[in-house]
């Protein structure tokens, strides 16, 4: 996988994270409202797990940034760098 296929796969997990925390949000006030509050709690731990992935999606872009940032210094001081991502991850 290449750098920009890299990202197309983040941002389609991003929007599909999102998705899922706003039908989240969805069902738990509904559940609530049907006095469902077991289901309730079950989707609340989904929605906690869509903000953690969301989260760690921001951290990684947070991270290429700093890294881009780095590579883009040492360039301008003369010093040959590139940066390289590894597949899979």
């Amino acid at each position: 996988m290449n750098f920009q296929q890299q990202l197309h796969s983040e941002l389609r997990k991003e929007v599909n994270e999102k998705r899922c925390f706003h039908t989240c949000l969805s069902r738990i006030e509904e559940s609530i409202m049907n006095k469902d509050f077991k289901e309730a709690k079950l989707t609340a731990c989904d929605l906690l797990n869509s903000i953690r992935e969301l989260e760690k999606i921001e951290v990684k872009r947070k991270n290429r940034k700093d890294l881009n940032r780095m590579v883009q210094g040492l360039t301008s001081l003369g010093v040959r760098a590139q940066l390289i991502s590894r597949g899979g991850k």
